[in-house]
């Protein structure tokens, strides 16, 4: 599955569908911030390291508003 998922992420024509994309890991031991910081992270947003979880959202909803967004999620674990 992740070797499909990275053909896919890494084609050419994805890329040009999307304005932004993102590949993020999902640990077993994820919390919401470091998630967001990570998506915010490989999105290029500026962020300060002590934002809040509030804070970090708005500005990843801010830079992807009527955008296309490419995400994919990878060593997603059930619970």
């Amino acid at each position: 599955k992740p070797t499909l998922a990275q053909k896919i992420y890494n084609d050419q024509k994805i890329k040009g569908s999307f304005n932004k994309q993102a590949w993020v890991c999902v640990s077993h031991d994820f919390s919401e911030i470091a998630f967001l910081k990570e998506i915010v992270r490989k999105i290029e947003v500026q962020y300060m390291q002590d934002e809040s979880t509030d804070e970090l959202q708005s500005k990843l909803q801010l830079s992807i508003k009527d955008k296309s967004f490419f995400l994919v999620l990878d060593d997603v674990w059930q619970s």
